[in-house]
């Protein structure tokens, strides 16, 4: 049994007093429209209601509500805080609730500011009801409270002080944090649920530090600023539209956990000259799944993009979108890791770094310096079938930088190199754009290969540097075109760079020919010309290395030439037939022009029905070395496939010789058995034969 009793107090406050049937006592206050003007105490148990359409008053110096019980606001009136330069408290003690049923307020009074009017919540406030927004506009401090959404928003929009927080928000719900104001936080705050705690306007300033620790999509930072020391322990979702800044003198953002823009306006900024700090730490993700950026903002300090430094530990991932992502602050890479999975990421903002691993997915673009001018140390690597791309700009090594890169993925199509650099893997010298090595005393230590892709992918030495390039023992600067390396224009009375062989030089491809125009050098290494001319600036002195060149039709441009000055012979010579081809007797191949030569050759491994014809006249003109086609050249196989019940390869041949096909199937007996004739085109000639169930078979092509 219940007895109930109803007393009647000042203004419109009624106390209802419940009796339960233990005997203990539980009151109900009910407060429409009423005026609270003394201190007050809502003990545990208890409840007290904000109820109808009129907003209930809480005012009076010093007045202070304390509430260790249940508050509600069910009315649409709500509660209003202050007076006339009064300061006024509300505290929401430990274990008590505040809760919003229906989407009304916490005000304050028109004549006060909201540091007069001070909500305090160490219990939970919650909002349980109504699809709208219920704000709290006067001075909040949560003191390790919880704050609860189940549905609409909840704004705290009235700044405050703050440490620790739980904070819990349903699907479709949504916590606003700052509502455009700029309260302060401490601690840690973390949470559950899937709805939204916002950070859209205003700042949050983390004072002395504020550890963000929430579960994914749950934070999300789409617009306002974050200032101070803030670390990140899960994560962080940079949404929306709008720029997200992290702004402040000495403002530092420490990522542990994981950072993730999702919005295409989720830039993060440092403004108006502060030094801001972003550190993705060992193990940390920061992960661009957009096309969105992060940028530096408009600085009236004279600073530069350098006040802004990323510092990257762990992994900066791009993982969506088909355009481009930048990262326009000073990016500094200590060792960590950084992938592009899709469209590009160009690093513009220059900086200093040191090691790391680069992988970008196929189609995919990391450029590397945007046209700004970066510091790299130690090592780079990486792996992928994308692309990493030194376009514009300078790439400098202080001290030095090693490049070890698979094939195809390091693209240096344009822009400079410049320090000690040396290469361990593969690099690409690709696109139309001039690539340089420039810069007082840079050296290039080619110790892998070196490849020329591009038409217009020149190496320059420019300005008066001083530059060194060697290829090292067992390294190969190819010239897979017919682009070249050229001296660039000086301006101090210095010759051209040295260019030191010490392994194989060699042009692999185009018709015309490509040249080396810096002091050449050969000190031992190698030279293979497959096809066109090769070129080089000065003498050749072969030193024991080899010399080897590629026949591969009737035409010039189809066969390999090395041109060069004073030539001194002393190494082997090698012939190589490619493309089938199959020379007729009678021919001659200008393999070797240069101003004058001395020695020979000490081994020539040329194909059969060969020699080698040394031409010199000693009247100070051109001298050569040529091939000469004195007898039948054997026929080339070559592809033998197995395939399908077939067996099939290919013949080169020279134009109307005859050549027979024959088969066996045991090479102790001279039983060999005509399988076809055939007179040759000066190409290939394709030959397929069904395989029976023999064990074996041999094949053989013989010249009459």
């Amino acid at each position: 049994m219940k007895n109930n009793k109803n007393v009647l107090l000042a203004g419109s406050l009624a106390l209802n007093i419940l009796w339960s049937p233990g005997g203990q006592a539980a009151t109900t206050n009910t407060c429409n429209g009423c005026t609270i003007s003394s201190t007050y105490t809502n003990l545990t148990g208890n409840f007290y209601t904000f109820v109808g359409t009129n907003s209930s008053l809480l005012t009076g110096a010093s007045t202070t509500f304390f509430n260790n019980g249940a508050v509600q606001q069910i009315g649409s009136g709500g509660l209003l805080m202050g007076g006339y330069s009064e300061d006024v408290y509300f505290n929401n003690e430990p274990g008590a609730i505040y809760q919003f049923l229906a989407d009304s307020s916490i005000g304050n009074d028109y004549s006060t500011s909201s540091q007069d009017a001070v909500f305090t919540n160490q219990g939970l406030l919650w909002k349980s009801g109504g699809t709208n927004t219920s704000a709290i506009s006067v001075f909040f401090n949560n003191e390790g409270g919880s704050i609860e959404v189940d549905s609409g928003v909840l704004v705290l929009n009235g700044a405050g002080t703050s440490s620790n927080g739980v904070f819990s928000v349903a699907s479709a719900a949504v916590l606003d944090l700052t509502g455009g104001s700029a309260p302060t936080w401490s601690g840690q705050i973390t949470g559950s649920g899937s709805g939204t705690v916002s950070l859209a306007t205003g700042t949050i300033f983390g004072n002395p530090s504020l550890t963000l620790d929430f579960p994914p999509n749950l934070f999300q930072w789409d617009g306002g600023a974050l200032q101070g020391v803030i670390t990140n322990n899960a994560i962080v979702t940079v949404s929306g539209t709008n720029v997200s800044t992290l702004t402040g003198a000495n403002t530092t953002f420490v990522n542990q956990g994981k950072v993730i823009q999702i919005g295409s306006g989720g830039t993060i900024m440092g403004t108006a000259g502060n030094n801001v700090y972003f550190n993705n730490e060992p193990g940390a993700i920061y992960q661009i799944a957009s096309d969105s950026s992060i940028a530096w903002g408009l600085n009236f300090y004279g600073q530069t993009s350098q006040s802004v430094p990323f510092s990257n530990q762990g992994l900066v991932w791009k993982s969506s979108g088909t355009n481009t992502s930048a990262i326009s602050v000073s990016f500094n890479n200590q060792g960590g890791t950084v992938e592009v999975d899709s469209g590009v990421l160009v690093l513009n903002g220059a900086g200093t770094s040191s090691n790391g691993v680069l992988n970008v997915a196929s189609a995919a673009v990391l450029d590397l310096t945007g046209g700004s001018s970066p510091t790299w140390a130690g090592e780079i690597t990486g792996s992928g079938s994308g692309q990493v791309w030194l376009s514009s700009g300078t790439l400098l090594a202080s001290p030095s930088v090693v490049l070890a890169f698979p094939t195809n993925l390091f693209q240096w199509n344009g822009g400079t190199l410049q320090g000690i650099i040396t290469n361990t893997g593969t690099i690409m010298v690709s696109g139309t754009n001039v690539s340089v090595l420039t810069g007082t005393t840079t050296t290039f230590d080619n110790r892998g290969t070196v490849k020329q892709i591009g038409t217009g992918g020149t190496l320059m030495g420019a300005y008066g540097a001083n530059l060194y390039f060697t290829n090292e023992p067992g390294a190969t600067y190819e010239f897979a075109s017919d682009s070249s390396i050229a001296w660039g224009m000086n301006f101090y009375g210095q010759g051209p760079p040295p260019f030191m062989n010490e392994g194989l030089i060699r042009k692999s491809a185009g018709t015309n020919t490509s040249a080396i125009n810096l002091s050449f050098n050969n000190a031992g290494g190698s030279v293979e010309v497959d096809s066109g001319v090769l070129a080089v600036n000065g003498n050749y002195a072969q030193g024991g290395g080899s010399l080897v060149i590629g026949l591969g039709g009737p035409n010039t441009n189809q066969c390999g030439q090395f041109s060069c000055g004073i030539a001194t012979l002393g190494g082997p010579l090698k012939v190589v037939l490619a493309n089938g081809y199959v020379p007729v007797v009678g021919s001659q191949f200008e393999i070797l022009a240069c101003t004058s030569f001395t020695g020979f050759f000490s081994s020539t491994n040329i194909p059969e029905g060969m020699t080698v014809s040394y031409l010199q006249n000693n009247l100070g003109q051109p001298e050569y070395v040529d091939l000469v086609v004195t007898g039948t050249v054997p026929a080339q196989i070559q592809l033998p496939i197995l395939s399908g019940g077939y067996l099939t390869f290919e013949i080169g041949t020279a134009n109307g010789q005859s050549y027979i096909v024959q088969q066996n199937t045991n090479l102790a007996t001279t039983n060999w058995t005509l399988v076809t004739n055939i007179t040759g085109s000066g190409s290939y000639y394709q030959f397929a034969t069904p395989l029976t169930s023999v064990p074996q078979r041999f094949f053989r092509v013989i010249q009459p």
